[in-house]
């Protein structure tokens, strides 16, 4: 028994690092990406707001003011918000994704740190190991967690644009009829 330790034990600890040092590489790598992208994203979404506003500025000077209206207006804010979020979106998916990939790689490096401590305690302790002190030596190399992947929902990165544009366009809606009966009762007087 202590022989076939001696020789099955080493073989499979080195296999099992190896394994789990690629993979926690390749996630890390994956996650380096994904945040690479979301950084990308957000900076794409701060330059689309700068240029809707400085779009939105141009077009209000240049246009008569007679044509500036309600509708007008409306329309600038909503296109200039569905980009802006529509990147937002992005980042903020692209992040979780990096996070899952980022959570992943920690636990293939825990798993690597456990099991480099089961190899430590067989070469202190070798010679004295029963069946029973290898299987707790080496049983919490692989704990069992959630994938981080399972917590990213669908719903947390979905644009909740339509809710907005619905609050956006009660609003002006609102807000258009106030100033039209206004100029209705300035007309009248």
């Amino acid at each position: 028994m202590q022989g076939k330790i001696e020789l099955k034990v080493p073989e499979f600890v080195k296999e099992a690092v190896t394994t789990l040092e690629i993979k926690e590489t390749d996630f890390s790598s994956k996650s380096k990406n994904w945040n690479i992208q979301g950084t990308i994203a957000l900076g794409l979404s701060i330059l689309a707001a700068v240029a809707a506003l400085i779009y939105g500025s141009f077009e209000f000077n240049t246009a008569a003011k007679e044509n500036i209206d309600w509708f007008f207006f409306s329309f600038l804010l909503i296109k200039g918000l569905i980009v802006v979020t529509l990147f937002g979106a992005w980042a903020n998916h692209a992040y979780n994704i990096g996070n899952a990939y980022m959570h992943e790689s920690l636990k293939r490096s825990d798993g690597i740190h456990a099991i480099n401590f089961g190899k430590l305690y067989l070469e202190v302790y070798g010679n004295d190991v029963s069946q029973s002190d290898m299987k707790s030596i080496f049983e919490n190399w692989n704990l069992e967690s959630d994938s981080a992947f399972t917590k990213v929902q669908k719903t947390s990165f979905e644009p909740k644009v339509i809710e907005q544009v619905t609050q956006l366009v009660a609003v002006i809606s609102a807000a258009a009829k106030d100033t039209q009966s206004k100029n209705e009762e300035e007309t009248n007087k």
